[in-house]
């Protein structure tokens, strides 16, 4: 399969890295598209925990009703097996709340994607059959999302992610959320949420803990955490780099008490927890 390209040039098909595997086809997904049965069917099964979760509300945001300029891309095998999804919604500024990006009344929908504003990273969803087979699904649509929000000018992307496994944290946690966020840390020094290993493992930042942030998400105690991601390659790699290096220096310091939870900080925050960085100098 030869890579395929839009008319900007942006890469939207290309081969799976895993040589021995199927090839995947990545490529853009129009919302009427989504109508179709068949999409529609394999576009609400991925999301399914979702859904179950009763955080269903944003898909509206995909219906051709919504109003915000919206990106899809999907990942396939064979001729229309959907193995993976990933969405960007346009916003003019970061999202103190998910529940903004529902509450834009009077406005219809725009065909322009602006390049100026923030697209926020809604869903990266795969089958996890693909995920544990180590082809890294969503770390591949991930970074085509990235690298077409960077050929369109933006420098960042940014995700507000439900903090899934809080409730449970917080029963073991006599101090605060945002501590549990920041502190909470498995044997091997990775943080104990799924939500943070899996975005600062693939270069983002932790900008906010934003509370009240999705009203109908209970389960994570209406919590998200925002994360916040160079378009530029190199820039995630080294991030990625250098929080494996704090890794690793993170898990000298672990706790022989409590082994769940270390006694270093993985961030420093200042006093009302509103911007959470890096110890150290920041990469830009």
């Amino acid at each position: 399969m030869q890579p395929l390209h839009d008319h900007r040039g942006v890469l939207l098909a290309a081969p799976s890295p895993n040589a021995g595997a199927a090839r995947p086809v990545i490529r853009e997904i129009s919302l009427p598209e989504l109508e179709d049965p068949v999409i529609r069917a394999a576009f609400l099964a991925l999301h399914s925990t979702w859904i179950e979760r009763g955080m269903k509300r944003w898909l509206s945001l995909v219906s051709p009703f919504g109003t915000r300029p919206v990106i899809v891309l999907g990942t396939f095998e064979g001729r229309d097996e959907m193995t993976g999804v990933i969405i960007a919604v346009w916003n003019d500024s970061p999202c103190e709340r998910f529940d903004d990006l529902l509450e834009r009344p009077g406005l219809g929908r725009t065909e322009s994607r602006p390049n100026i504003g923030s697209w926020h990273l809604i869903s990266v969803t795969t089958l996890e059959d693909r995920q544990s087979q180590g082809l890294g699904m969503g770390r591949l649509l991930l970074g085509q999302m990235l690298s077409m929000l960077g050929s369109m000018g933006h420098r960042h992307a940014y995700t507000l992610s439900p903090a899934f496994g809080i409730t449970e944290l917080m029963s073991r946690w006599s101090g605060s959320i945002e501590d549990a966020v920041l502190h909470a840390a498995r044997e091997d020094a990775r943080p104990l949420l799924t939500v943070m290993r899996l975005h600062l493992g693939g270069g983002a930042r932790l900008q906010r803990v934003l509370h009240e942030s999705r009203a109908e998400d209970v389960a994570s105690l209406r919590l998200s955490l925002r994360f916040i991601y160079s378009t530029d390659g190199k820039v995630r790699a080294q991030q990625k780099e250098r929080w494996l290096r704090w890794i690793a220096c993170r898990a000298e310091h672990l706790s022989l008490v409590t082994p769940e939870f270390d006694n270093l900080p993985l961030y420093r925050a200042d006093g009302t927890h509103d911007a959470l960085v890096w110890d150290g100098p920041v990469i830009v």
